[in-house]
């Protein structure tokens, strides 16, 4: 009985929120992303040389990283499949009878 009063004075307050502002952030001269204002931060709008960015970038991933990754995946893979099968209905019938010696 309340919904028909709280849901319009929702929708009401969802319509005039403001979008929240957020500051720009700057770049430092290796590219790096910082507060404008400190030290060692460009101007905003500022771009790092192409050049200078290519020669500072990643080549991706390494053999011991992408090793790791598989194990680990390949272990959650694993947990999964050891699961016991469970269809959605309980009875205490299904449940492994304990020897109780």
């Amino acid at each position: 009985m309340r919904t028909w009063i709280a849901r319009p004075i929702a929708l009401l307050a969802m319509a005039l929120a403001t979008a929240a502002a957020a500051a720009p952030t700057c770049r430092t001269a290796n590219g790096t992303t910082t507060r404008c204002g400190v030290a060692g931060a460009m101007p905003v709008g500022w771009r790092q040389p192409a050049g200078e960015r290519l020669a500072q970038r990643d080549d991706g991933p390494t053999v011991g990283q992408l090793a790791t990754l598989v194990i680990i995946v390949g272990g959650v893979i694993a947990i999964i499949a050891l699961m016991p099968k469970f269809d959605g209905d309980w009875e205490p019938r299904d449940q492994e009878p304990r020897d109780l010696r």
